[in-house]
């Protein structure tokens, strides 16, 4: 069994979940490999930690509290939420901040694209490349007076 391998069944290996020949496999390999004995090692700290907290239970009444704190007008969160979706339920809000981050996505990705380019690729302004645009040009500078 190589690490790999190991990382994948290791929480399976430590709940009990993996067959006997599997559990051996596992068993060798920890004793040979310091990091996934270690990786074990962590893995069970935080499996027996969090084992301490399974039974821990809300308070009486608490769920019924939150519950009725969240249909406050006042409550604080709930009046923030209201002013981030306010833009969505105005359609003429709603289209400017599509195009605006359309806008942001093409340009993103222009430049990505471009970036990604090879630098022989990249597109540039040379004569050569303004006598193809500007086939009707002669190429003879006028003198500057």
């Amino acid at each position: 069994m190589n690490c790999e391998d190991l990382q994948s069944r290791l929480s399976a290996y430590i709940d009990g979940e993996v067959s006997a020949e599997e559990a051996e496999l596992i068993r060798e390999h920890l004793s040979i490999c310091s990091d996934c004995a270690h990786e074990e090692e962590l893995l069970c700290r935080t499996s027996d930690f969090l084992s301490r907290w399974k039974n821990l239970r809300a308070p009486d009444g608490f769920c019924e509290a939150l519950l009725a704190k969240a249909d406050d007008p006042s409550f604080r969160p709930r009046r923030i939420i209201r002013y981030a979706v306010r833009p969505f339920a105005d359609p003429k809000a709603f289209v400017k901040m599509a195009f605006y981050g359309a806008a942001v996505l093409l340009l993103c990705v222009g430049v990505i694209f471009f970036a990604s380019l090879p630098f022989e690729r990249t597109p540039m302004v040379t004569a050569s490349f303004l006598c193809r645009v500007f086939p009707g040009q002669s190429g003879r500078r006028r003198p500057v007076h």
